[in-house]
């Protein structure tokens, strides 16, 4: 029996309700990129044709700098600025099993190919401080 591999579709554009599901080693390659991680995300939605949940990925370096995706994808996370979070690094596995409201876009790759781009991140599980009413 052949084996075939599956066809991942492209993730439409919008809003998704998704989890970290896991944080990727990426080794050096051939385009000398440095050592990188891949941030991979589960959308609850399905593709209506394969039942599959749409997955989106995010890779950054792993050096922490300003203008960086590593230090724009955690200041999404922490809403935090790059300085509050030189101040205090975080573990970026804790961020596993989190969920995230995410946007999506597309864009061209270098190829011409059009690709799922995370445009926007916002934490779901950000605890909030309850303020009570005013009892007037």
């Amino acid at each position: 029996m052949p084996r075939k591999p599956k066809i991942r579709r492209l993730m439409p554009t919008g809003n998704y309700n998704v989890t970290l599901i896991d944080i990727v080693d990426v080794p050096d390659d051939e385009k000398a990129w440095g050592d990188r991680w891949r941030f991979d995300f589960e959308s609850d939605k399905c593709d209506p044709d394969t039942g599959e949940r749409y997955r989106a990925s995010q890779f950054t370096g792993q050096m922490l700098s300003c203008n960086t995706n590593l230090c724009k994808l955690l200041g999404w996370m922490t809403d935090k600025t790059f300085t509050e979070l030189e101040r205090n690094v975080p573990d970026v596995d804790s961020f596993i099993g989190q969920r995230f409201e995410l946007t999506i876009s597309h864009v061209e790759n270098s190829n011409g190919e059009k690709r799922a781009s995370i445009v926007f991140l916002t934490p779901m599980d950000l605890e909030v401080e309850e303020i009570p009413l005013s009892q007037n």
